[in-house]
């Protein structure tokens, strides 16, 4: 296995670097359907065997009540994350 040479956590930065040869990139599920509904030209996604699973959540302060905008969001959030399950 040769050297890592280079390397990026931005999404938008890594699928360009895979299409052009150099290297290939774990990125989750979630990111590459609703970044990337269609797959970009010249990149092939595989699935994990076994597959990799992560658990997201919301944090807000205890003991205080959530605002309407923040008590809307994790609704909207749930709802969401339900459709892409």
């Amino acid at each position: 296995m040769s050297p890592v040479k280079f390397s990026s956590n931005l999404d938008y930065t890594i699928t360009p670097m895979v299409k052009e040869d150099l290297g290939v990139s774990l990125l989750p599920d979630l990111m590459l359907r609703t970044i990337f509904p269609v797959t970009p030209q010249g990149i092939e996604v595989r699935p994990m065997d076994p597959p990799a699973f992560r658990y997201l959540g919301i944090a807000v302060r205890a003991g205080e009540e959530l605002s309407p905008a923040m008590d809307r969001f994790i609704r909207c959030a749930q709802s969401v994350f339900a459709e892409l399950l």
